[in-house]
């Protein structure tokens, strides 16, 4: 749909490994998604929240990955905060940039806030977790506590 109003290219759009806060009930992951310019010249304005702290985390639980928006200008070879890139007063609250043809964004929505003791996650939901690559084996372990990973990094059943 996006392709279709504005004179963009989604280049990928993807949910965030590890993003959805810890608890015995692992908040929603979070986003990334990016696009790059295809008009001469366009003008962009972004009003994002939690860039610097995520979702309140209710009864043990923590708070998901931070959102985010970066740019990487089509004569430079990696993504830069807004701020760095054109000056910005805010990385994540600006008006009326410009970006030309070639330059891309990648957008990152914050994952939302688990509930409850992570170290009270049923071990069939950690599995599966893994398996659909919502969390990592390390996080797995490091805030699951599960340590009995298999070879396929994958807690024993």
């Amino acid at each position: 749909m996006f392709e279709a109003r504005f004179p963009i290219r989604v280049l990928s759009y993807s949910l965030r490994t590890d993003s959805g806060g810890p608890g015995k009930f692992r908040g929603g992951l979070a986003t990334q998604r990016t696009i790059r310019i295809e008009a001469p010249e366009i003008r962009v304005s972004m009003l994002m929240d939690h860039t610097k702290s995520g979702p309140w985390a209710p009864a043990g639980g923590s708070s998901g990955a931070l959102a985010g928006v970066s740019v990487k200008r089509s004569r430079q070879g990696q993504f830069q905060p807004f701020i760095e890139a054109f000056g910005t007063s805010s990385p994540s609250k600006f008006a009326d940039v410009r970006l030309h043809q070639g330059d891309e964004v990648e957008i990152r929505s914050c994952g939302g806030a688990g509930y409850g003791d992570p170290l009270e996650r049923a071990r069939h939901v950690i599995v599966r977790d893994l398996a659909e690559g919502s969390i990592s084996p390390a996080a797995a372990m490091r805030i699951y506590g599960a340590t009995d990973l298999t070879a396929e990094g994958r807690p024993d059943s």
